[in-house]
């Protein structure tokens, strides 16, 4: 009952509820920051319904994207790999990665937690190119 009371709450209030397989959490950061509200050069939805959200990522050389947030658990594909840099929410740099591009071949497909507040950066020549698949409901 006080899942559901908290749920209806979050819900009245306005505030997003992640459902993870471990239950319900807030989480922090508005609806404004979402990948694709913040960050809509970067992030275009190709498909989403109740259960995923489908994302295509482009980042272009030399381009840093608006900080954002991905609330939900995804698979990220990445079928053009490129040299990037990741921020955290004070805009530092966390990593660099990879050091060197994998070659156009070789798909990169990486499970994701949800993120906080993030940005990242092309540092190549060429650019980013991803699908991300965001699983609404986590089960």
């Amino acid at each position: 009952m006080k899942t559901l009371l908290s749920l209806l709450a979050g819900a009245f209030l306005g505030a997003t509820v992640v459902i993870l397989a471990d239950g319900p959490r807030e989480w922090p950061w508005g609806p404004e920051l979402d990948a694709v509200a913040a960050a809509p050069e970067s992030h275009r939805i190709l498909l989403e319904n109740e259960h995923v959200r489908v994302l295509e990522v482009v980042i272009r050389p030399g381009e840093k994207e608006p900080a954002h947030t991905h609330p939900w658990p995804s698979v990220m594909v990445a079928d053009s790999p490129a040299r990037l840099r990741y921020y955290n929410a004070e805009d530092k740099l966390v990593f660099e990665h990879p050091e060197d591009r994998k070659p156009p071949t070789e798909l990169g497909a990486d499970w994701m937690k949800p993120e906080g507040l993030h940005a990242v950066e092309c540092i190549d020549e060429v650019p980013f190119h991803a699908i991300r698949v965001e699983l609404k409901q986590a089960r």
